[in-house]
């Protein structure tokens, strides 16, 4: 990577002009006997017991499967298929009524399980040919996917056929690092349905809509662990969360969430609940919970990492501690998990998209993991740890200082001794291309003033100086 400046030679008695800044610049998975294969590109379709012949239907699969199956599925859209629930009347695409684990190999960003918008329906997409996204009992477990564009009946049926647009837990079941999002219900649990039981995981639920529970509602029972249930909708009470009798949250963040009747995060009816470690507001009563902004990167697109300052990090409980966040890093990276879905993890994160991650922005070069460009001078943060300047400091940039346009030209500079530095020259900057001044580099600067000559210069002339990194 080179960052470069350089200046125009004109004529004896010129000036030099324009400053010109440039930048140049899977999982692997052991395979048990009972383990059934989905893809939606696989040669054949079915039986399932291996990636050749792969169901392209994840219903499909799951009717094959027998009660202790792993069912593996590959990236890919999962719009069509689905089955009804026993004595219920909508259909979930996909419907899992017995103990087997259903896993994505590469994670909900690319896997992706979409029910149906009745487009006869609501202005939600709930009504008669509405698809749910997923069913699950005690004893299933489902990991690692997007589950999209779930909707509900409108009336008819039973209760539970209004309820859990994207998840219905009926009973009991388990959800880990899923992502549930878009979904509506007509009237309990948008996103999430718990009836009896079931439990989440490092899960992510954003953009759901109901009447009660727009995020989720808890039926007499059901768990949250280190989830983030943020920016949904209630036309009633509850936008984030609904509990009636019963529901347990836990390291869990519940954010900006908004209602038309009473409670925007949370609405409670009745007892037997509980909230500890949680970040919402205002507090709902527990152990350990904070009513402060969790600070997530950028809502927006709909990224809810942490920002570094987050109050939300080292806050949770280990007692509920888990093994990977929605990303798959592992939990816990310090000595206290933290709170939401996602596990700060200062390695990898840029959020300002800088090129910097926030651990080097913060341990070694002293600049903002939250500002591009810390100290608003030409240079952004990343051009700034090319050249070895500082990145804290708008007085400290790369720049020509000077340049003596007498023969030979002479060009000024500040250099550091862990840099490469580079002279290099033009007649116009139309046509050609950029040329390096004969003995004027690659060479390491000399760490403070320098300059670089060329004693063959032919005006007119541009000139341009780069610097990189070591090799």
């Amino acid at each position: 990577m080179l960052l470069g400046v350089g200046v125009r030679w004109m004529r004896s008695g010129s000036h030099p002009v324009a400053l010109v800044v440039m930048l140049m610049g899977c999982s692997v998975w052991s395979a048990a006997a009972q383990t059934l294969y989905v893809s939606t590109n696989s040669v054949l379709d079915g039986p399932g017991t291996a990636w050749s012949n792969a169901f392209h239907v994840i219903q499909n699969a799951v009717d094959a499967a027998s009660g202790g199956y792993t069912i593996l599925v590959t990236n890919g859209v999962y719009d069509v298929g689905g089955a009804v629930a026993p004595g219920q009347g909508l259909s979930s695409r996909v419907c899992i009524a017995t103990n087997l684990s259903l896993v994505s190999v590469n994670g909900p960003e690319v896997t992706r399980i979409v029910g149906h918008y009745d487009d006869l329906g609501d202005l939600e997409g709930n009504g008669p040919y509405a698809v749910r996204g997923l069913y699950l009992v005690d004893g299933a477990s489902v990991t690692g996917f997007t589950i999209e564009d779930g909707h509900t009946f409108i009336s008819g049926g039973v209760w539970l056929d209004w309820a859990g647009g994207g998840v219905l837990f009926d009973g009991g079941g388990i959800l880990r690092r899923c992502i549930i999002r878009d979904c509506s219900a007509r009237f309990f649990g948008g996103g999430v349905e718990y009836d009896e039981g079931g439990r989440l995981e490092s899960c992510l639920v954003v953009d759901n809509i109901s009447a009660q529970g727009g995020g989720m509602d808890f039926s007499y029972g059901g768990e949250i662990l280190n989830c983030t249930v943020s920016a949904n909708h209630a036309s009633q009470d509850g936008g984030g969360i609904s509990c009636l009798y019963g529901g347990m949250v836990s390291n869990t963040i519940v954010w900006a969430n908004t209602s038309d009747g009473a409670n925007d995060n949370i609405d409670i009816t009745g007892v037997g609940h509980s909230f500890d470690y949680a970040c919402t507001t205002p507090d709902p009563g527990g152990t350990s919970n904070l009513t402060a902004n969790p600070l997530f990167t950028n809502t927006g697109s709909e990224n809810y990492r942490l920002l570094y300052s987050s109050p939300c990090i080292d806050r949770g409980t280990n007692v509920a501690a888990l093994t990977a966040d929605l990303d798959g890093t592992t939990r816990v990276i310090n000595a206290v998990i933290d709170l939401g879905a996602y596990e700060y993890d200062g390695s990898w994160y840029d959020p300002d998209g800088d090129g910097l991650v926030d651990a080097d922005e913060l341990m070694v070069y002293g600049t903002s993991p939250t500002n591009s460009n810390t100290d608003g001078d030409p240079h952004n943060d990343y051009e700034e740890m090319i050249a070895d300047t500082d990145g804290a400091n708008s007085n400290d940039y790369f720049r020509i200082t000077n340049a003596t346009f007498a023969s030979p030209v002479t060009i000024h500079f500040k250099s550091s001794s862990n840099r490469l530095y580079t002279m290099a020259s033009r007649t116009n900057l139309v046509d050609g291309a950029w040329s390096n001044v004969l003995g004027d580099g690659p060479r390491v600067g000399i760490g403070g003033p320098d300059s670089m000559v060329d004693t063959n210069a032919t005006p007119p002339a541009f000139y341009r100086l780069t610097v990189e990194l070591l090799p």
